[in-house]
């Protein structure tokens, strides 16, 4: 592979929980489900040193043409964004979804975040609506060792941070949606939604938070800036403004109208996650998403004072957004090993800049003006261009990407999907698992397995089953590409196990492993909780007692610590460690977050 991807020496981690699956009852009964235990593993430690820091910023709703309005207002001239003079590459693609249809955010945000193109409100699923992607931050986190973190100005729970931490067939199953996200324990999560109704209100977002494993926690502008500089572990919850009509909106306020004391900036958010997530010694993954420019483009302006209004918060916002990409390059140019990617999910509203004639680089905001005096400036200068709307609606129009920090020959993107990918070839071409499937018949195991793999260099897949104590590949299958990327592999096989039985797909890829993501489509239980896997310790002593071990550790996963079989439990056989006489325990991992695609059969043993 590539080269961050040759320094990488990673050895599986097999790991077990006790999992119930629904729709098999025909095949195994909850009863005789058993629980496994775990193979050692001496290296599980990632070597990290090389792999860059990502910050990926979305522009909800911004298209070229709120980028040069933004431009206009801010600098005078129609280029004159950080992205265009410090960016070195530059593209423009097309957003529609599978069915080239207009985009929504969901849509959109899972073609940014997986590289495959799925329906209208799927979050992180394919179009089938049964099988999870893996998103680039589970592939950074999971399978790389990244730290991780999301920001965002809708609340937390919206679609577009949803893509990148989530997988749910509706966008609007926010407590679905919220849950996944806390199970991934983050180092960084900053957004609104302290009066959405999954949250309820600031008392019991900072419950939810401390819950979670949170110990700083903010609520207003003022504990953001507290922690700014010494959080390690940061969730900050806002959005304390009431909307026009008096009631309060579950989003953080457009930056026009933002209270200052109250709520932080985007900028102010964007530099606090990057503060918190450069103390972490591995390299981290972060996603900053300007969501209110989409929710302005949403704005009806069939009167002048609507159309003025909807005017000044779309740019304002643009403004804002473009401001905090100086941020995260700021960062980015003192770190010397940080992409940012600045792009956008869809256009909204169908914006066009007709005439700007009225403004010119005098007489611009700047710095040295206090806060009102800049927007009084703003307001001012907006009110001199010439904008039309479309409507209120996403477009299909193209929508602009700029890149910093890519070290790739090729920098090409037509469609939305593209961008997955540049960060792919980027992080060496690791292979992606695109589908897979099993299905279990009268003893027979049917699997199907799709993989992308861009350069390549993929060798092996290989089907394993761990057993009475033993771990076997059942199948193992040499990868031949002719010259193409895309690989689709379907194979059956008889199985006669009388013990409990895991299988999983591994592709293999040098040294280096990818675990695909669980899905009904291979019984995989979805409601799983999560528990941080363990990257930096090989080893922890033997618990002296299985509950304790399964109280303190995996919160009621329980791991086996016996080295033999146990012959008091009925029918059930434990497997533990066959290269160490002293047993190893780990973290369980949720399927769907670590990549392990593994089922789990307890038939019954035959007479």
């Amino acid at each position: 592979m590539a080269k961050y991807m040759k320094r990488l020496q990673v050895i599986p981690i097999l790991v077990m929980l006790i999992l119930v699956f629904q729709g098999i009852n025909s095949y195994v009964s909850e009863d005789q489900i058993s629980t496994l235990g775990v193979i050692e593993n001496d290296n599980i430690v990632k070597e990290l040193d090389n792999l860059p820091n990502i910050i990926f910023m979305i522009g909800d709703g911004m298209g070229v043409e709120q980028l040069k309005a933004a431009s206009m207002v801010e600098y005078g001239v129609l280029n004159g964004t950080i992205m265009d003079y410090e960016f070195s590459d530059y593209g423009l693609y097309g957003t529609n979804d599978i069915e080239n249809k207009t985009t929504d955010s969901a849509a959109a945000g899972t073609a940014l975040s997986t590289g495959q193109l799925t329906n209208y409100g799927r979050v992180g699923m394919k179009s089938n609506g049964e099988t999870y992607v893996k998103n680039i931050l589970e592939y950074l986190r999971y399978d790389f060792g990244y730290s991780s973190g999301i920001v965002s100005t809708t609340h937390i729970a919206h679609a577009t941070p949803a893509t990148y931490v989530a997988h749910s067939n509706s966008r609007h199953n926010y407590e679905e949606i919220l849950s996944q996200m806390l199970n991934h324990e983050l180092e960084v999560i900053l957004g609104g939604g302290q009066n959405a109704a999954y949250i309820g209100n600031k008392n019991k977002a900072k419950t939810l938070a401390k819950n979670s494993g949170y110990d700083d926690i903010a609520t207003n502008r003022e504990e953001l800036m507290k922690y700014t500089n010494t959080s390690e572990k940061l969730f900050g919850i806002f959005g304390q403004y009431q909307f026009e009509g008096g009631t309060y909106e579950s989003h953080m306020p457009y930056e026009l109208w933002r209270n200052t004391t109250l709520d932080p900036s985007l900028i102010e958010m964007t530099e606090a996650a990057i503060n918190v997530l450069e103390k972490n010694p591995n390299p981290f993954f972060l996603m900053v998403e300007g969501g209110r420019i989409d929710h302005a483009g949403h704005r009806s302006f069939n009167t002048e004072d609507a159309y003025e209004t909807k005017n000044q918060l779309n740019i304002i916002e643009t403004i804002f957004f473009e401001k905090s990409v100086k941020k995260a390059l700021e960062f980015a140019k003192n770190d010397g090993n940080t992409i940012v990617i600045v792009c956008s999910d869809h256009e909204t509203g169908g914006m066009k800049l007709i005439d700007y004639s009225g403004l010119s680089t005098d007489d611009l905001p700047n710095k040295d003006m206090n806060r009102i005096d800049q927007m009084s400036k703003r307001l001012e200068r907006i009110s001199l261009l010439n904008v039309t709307w479309q409507g209120t609606a996403h477009t299909d129009t193209f929508v602009p990407i700029y890149a910093y920090g890519l070290n790739i020959d090729n920098f090409n993107v037509n469609q939305i999907i593209d961008i997955f990918w540049i960060l792919n070839e980027e992080l060496g071409s690791f292979p992606v698992i695109d589908d897979y499937k099993f299905t279990i018949n009268d003893g027979v195991l049917d699997y199907y397995v799709s993989l992308k793999d861009l350069d390549t260099s993929a060798t092996k897949i290989n089907l394993f089953a761990i057993s009475n104590d033993e771990i076997s590949i059942m199948n193992e299958i040499n990868i031949e590409f002719n010259n193409m990327a895309i690989m689709n592999y379907n194979n059956s096989m008889n199985i006669e196990f009388n013990e409990t039985v895991e299988f999983f797909i591994e592709i293999m890829d040098g040294n280096n492993s990818v675990f695909s993501l669980g899905s009904e489509n291979n019984l995989i239980a979805q409601q799983v909780e999560h528990l941080k896997p363990i990257f930096e310790t090989t080893t922890i002593t033997q618990s002296s007692s299985n509950q304790t071990l399964s109280e303190t550790m995996l919160n009621s996963t329980i791991v086996s610590t016996s080295t033999e079989i146990n012959e008091n439990t009925e029918g059930d056989t434990t497997i533990s460690s066959k290269t160490s006489n002293e047993n190893v325990y780990f973290h369980a991992i949720p399927l769907w977050l670590s990549g392990y695609a593994i089922v789990y059969i307890r038939r019954k043993k035959l007479n």
